[in-house]
């Protein structure tokens, strides 16, 4: 078994290729709103490149009138920095700048592949210090918002990252142990097999931060902290997340928020209102019916996605207050 261990030799080569499998490239199919669908003249938005790890990244900073911060927002899994507009038009129209960029190996950013969960903290650090020596950004204050993987980022990276707080949405705890899950999920008992390879790379990759705890993170700090979750959430159960760990949060300005709706409690729904996340799961269904690439693209280019992106407002003044309160503290 030793052999295989080896990061040289083919257990290595083993473990780099599923991990390109799973992090490459990719541009699924979204119904979230898009840059184009927002009113330009209300939101306009100045490029940025910043860099991460030897890599350029996309970034997008959307001014307020006399801001008082910004906001990064850190997108999850196969999204992008256009994942979660409807909270960033939201976050605008209440006075905070807001940021979003694409991470390693997403859209306008340059790499092969995301490299791995673990990557995202390293891009969203790279981010906060690009806010903090940017002439329109530096010395305002930074708060993240951040869903899923992003959450997991906002969490870990919130103390070394110098940000004021962070609202963390259907997060997980553990990079590693995640994937142990989801290899376990969708691969059976079998893929698990694979799992010390993947392990040993991710270790080898990121060190210490390859399974770095999102709850040690936020209990190392007094900075506050909102963990918010589905009760419906499909995605990231109680096994893996962060909410899951609540109970054990001593940072004396963590907190947790559980969203029971019957639409609004899934993994990406939280912030809709309960029109919106029950239109767009009935799209989502819709879509997933399409087989050919053809009628997928005939539909996304047909839909409406305004209607979708209607934000829940008592979440959203949940989240500033939260914000207005991390910036003060």
């Amino acid at each position: 078994m030793l052999p295989l261990l080896n990061a040289k030799g083919a257990g290595g080569t083993i473990a780099l290729i599923i991990l390109f499998l799973i992090f490459r490239r990719r541009e699924p199919a979204r119904l979230e709103l898009r840059y184009c669908d927002l009113d330009a003249g209300r939101y306009p938005r100045r490029e940025a490149r910043f860099s991460s790890c030897g890599r350029l990244l996309a970034g997008y900073l959307y001014r307020a009138e006399a801001p008082r911060g910004v906001v990064a927002v850190v997108h999850g899994f196969r999204g992008c920095a256009e994942s979660h507009l409807a909270e960033a038009a939201r976050f605008i129209d209440a006075g905070w700048d807001v940021f979003t960029f694409d991470a390693t190996g997403t859209r306008g950013s340059e790499g092969r592949s995301l490299r791995g969960l673990q990557q995202m903290k390293l891009d969203l650090a790279a981010a906060v210090e690009f806010l903090r020596s940017d002439p329109e950004t530096a010395g305002l204050p930074i708060v993240l918002y951040g869903h899923s993987m992003g959450a997991w980022a906002a969490a870990a990276a919130l103390g070394k990252a110098q940000a004021a707080g962070a609202v963390c949405v259907a997060g997980f705890d553990a990079p590693l142990d995640t994937m142990r899950f989801f290899m376990r999920r969708f691969g059976g008992p079998a893929a698990l097999l694979a799992f010390p390879l993947v392990r040993l790379q991710g270790r080898l990759a990121f060190g210490r931060e390859a399974n770095a705890s999102a709850l040690e993170a936020v209990n190392a700090t007094d900075k506050p902290v909102l963990i918010v979750h589905g009760a419906r959430d499909g995605v990231i159960p109680d096994a893996i997340s962060l909410f899951a760990r609540a109970g054990e949060m001593t940072n004396p300005n963590a907190r947790a928020l559980l969203v029971s709706d019957e639409y609004r409690g899934g993994h990406s729904a939280a912030w809709l209102s309960r029109e919106a996340a029950r239109t767009l799961a009935e799209r989502r269904a819709e879509l997933k019916k399409l087989r050919s690439r053809r009628k997928k693209r005939e539909f996304l280019l047909g839909l409406d996605r305004r209607p979708l992106a209607l934000v829940d407002e008592g979440f959203m003044a949940e989240v500033l207050r939260f914000f207005d309160f991390a910036a003060r503290t």
